[in-house]
């Protein structure tokens, strides 16, 4: 079945021998049998070409992805080309896609043998395609009469077609696998400029051995059966083959020579020149994380994280400009070499770059050099020495007890108690000890000060300074008992246009289109919002220009910062525009109670 598009019709195709051709000999009549056995062996030779000289694989293309659409899980393959096992171009000219979760219930029969343990449960599936042909553009041929309509008829055309379905089990890719188990095989052989080395029929021996394929040629009357392909290398050659590098490319001669004639014909399962029973390419799998009930076999994937896609078992072709280009590139082959400097003892001899075109393998050691021995303040080896001199001062050995010091005395460093501070007496305006002082004076003026009372402050008499209640109060106050009084700010300003003389007014600006006017404060002016100790008057008067008839000015709140003035004129508010032409004269007072 075909699950990403509608099957084609697809004729079962006769016997014919893709190794004969037609002998056309002058006035041989030639009939169907010739025209089909000529296309046979142009076809075969095209085929066998394509499947035994350049392999099989995705050519170009056909990238396989998943996506959400319509809330409906879809596996989706690009447009592209490829070459099956069996020798067959296959193209797809536009992109594919299938409904997932749709596969699986219409398949859950079959799903459900393949699914172990409990849900989530994992499902590989996948994704392959085939060549298919098309038979198309049907004519009326010539026969006996009272035939039906589709006697009558055949198709005149055979177009190349293809088939993208899912599968529950990996088609047969065991050339693909071989070859990757082989290459990858030789190249973890070990080669070097020096050693030990098998010859070549050695070497070959232990290649045959590592694929368990017989030494003689193969038996071709008898080909394994498919599913059943022979063991090849996999993994690292065994320890102790190491190939000359001055007869690497002998080496590896052989080695090709080997694969093509034993282990390849092997691996094909039926023989040179003989397509393989497999007909599809592989071209993703699809590592599926299900839900659902094993009972009723429901399974399903709920979203595209229960979808992985993976390649890496995809094989593909690239052509040959690739790989002219890339050969181009590659720089030279450098092999590991088996010897390196031995280290030697420090300051021994200067140092060096070196001549020898070989890198080191990645376990290479230099060994150990012995360990010198100190000279100078620390004396002995470098693993066990000892500080015996401090710049030259000797250190003696006495052991040191818990919060001792390094004390240098009787010209030696040794552990010695740490000493008691000696802390002066104090001189000047501060006298006595440290821990015990007084101010005696302030600048040299002597300070009397022993029995100060409550509300005195520190005055000078003329000789010295002493406690004394104040005499008097001078500065920008009013003080009359129990109320301070103080002007806080004044000035002549305008909206936006502060300029001095002005006393601790900072900002005058207008709030929107309410003839409303806000007054913010410097932070000189010391103000706070009103309270219960604390309140404060503002006098305002208006200083307009000509225009105006009757400005009144009310006051309307105070703020954090300041307060708001609301102006208007004859009873109605002034506009936004016109407020230039007047300015404020203000003078803002507080008073306070008195503590106590």
């Amino acid at each position: 079945m075909n699950d990403f598009i509608p099957q084609t019709t697809r004729l079962g195709s006769s016997t014919l021998d893709p190794t004969k051709h037609v002998n056309y000999t002058l006035g041989m009549v030639l009939g169907e049998d010739d025209f089909k056995q000529e296309f046979a062996y142009l076809s075969g030779r095209d085929k066998w070409l394509a499947r035994d000289l350049l392999g099989y694989g995705t050519v170009c293309g056909l990238a396989v992805g998943k996506e959400l659409a319509n809330e409906r899980l879809e596996i989706v393959v690009t447009p592209g080309v490829a070459l099956t096992p069996q020798g067959q171009l296959v193209y797809v000219p536009k992109a594919q896609c299938a409904y997932l979760n749709e596969w699986l219930l219409l398949n859950k029969a079959k799903v459900s043998e393949k699914v172990t343990g409990s849900p989530p449960a994992a499902l590989p599936l996948y994704v392959v395609l085939c060549y298919q042909e098309c038979y198309t553009d049907n004519v009326p041929i010539p026969g006996e009469p009272c035939r039906t309509d589709q006697e009558s008829f055949a198709a005149s055309r055979i177009a190349d077609d293809f088939k993208l379905e899912f599968r529950l089990d990996p088609p047969d890719q065991r050339e693909e696998k071989g070859l990757r188990n082989f290459v990858a095989w030789l190249s973890h052989l070990e080669v070097s400029d020096s050693g030990v080395f098998p010859t070549i029929d050695q070497f070959l021996e232990a290649i045959r051995s590592a694929s368990q394929t017989v030494t003689s040629p193969p038996d071709l009357s008898s080909p394994p059966e498919v599913g059943s392909p022979p063991e090849f290398p996999e993994g690292s050659p065994p320890a102790g083959i190491r190939l000359p590098a001055g007869q690497l490319s002998e080496y590896l001669r052989a080695a090709f020579r080997l694969w093509v004639t034993e282990l390849r014909p092997r691996l094909e399962g039926q023989g040179c020149a003989i397509p393989p029973q497999e007909e599809c390419l592989m071209l993703a799998t699809l590592e599926l994380t299900l839900a659902g009930d094993s009972l009723d076999q429901s399974w399903r994937v709920n979203d595209l994280g229960g979808i992985e896609i993976r390649e890496e078992e995809r094989p593909f072709l690239l052509h040959l400009r690739f790989l002219q280009e890339w050969l181009l590139n590659l720089s030279y082959f450098a092999f590991p070499g088996d010897t390196v400097v031995e280290e030697k003892s420090l300051n021994d001899s200067p140092a060096q770059a070196g001549i020898s075109p070989h890198f080191s393998r990645a376990d290479h050691t230099h060994g150990t050099p012995p360990e010198p021995d100190l000279q100078g303040d620390a004396q002995g080896k470098i693993s066990a020495n000892r500080v015996v001199a401090l710049q030259g001062q000797a250190v003696t050995n006495d052991v040191p007890a818990e919060k001792q010091v390094l004390t240098f005395t009787g010209g030696n460093w040794k552990p010695a108690d740490l000493p008691a501070p000696v802390l002066p007496d104090l001189g000047g305006d501060v006298e006595g000890k440290p821990s015990g002082n007084l101010i005696t004076h302030l600048q040299k003026v002597p300070v009397k000060a022993e029995n100060p009372q409550k509300g005195d402050v520190l005055t000078f008499n003329g000789e010295v300074w002493e406690p004394a209640p104040p005499a008097g109060v001078a500065g920008n106050f009013v003080s009359h008992n129990a109320l301070d009084y103080r002007i806080v700010a004044a000035g002549i300003v305008g909206v936006d246009n502060v300029k001095p003389p002005v006393y601790n007014i900072a900002k005058v600006a207008l709030l929107g289109n309410t003839s409303q006017v806000r007054f913010v404060l410097s932070p000189a002016a010391g103000y706070k919002r009103p309270d219960n100790q604390r309140t404060y008057i503002v006098k305002v008067l208006p200083v307009v220009k000509e225009g105006f008839q009757l400005t009144t000015i009310t006051f309307f709140d105070f703020t954090d910062d300041g307060f708001i003035l609301r102006v208007l004129d004859q009873g109605k508010p002034i506009q936004a525009g016109t407020f230039g032409q007047i300015q404020f004269m203000v003078e803002v007072s507080e008073y306070t109670v008195k503590a106590g």
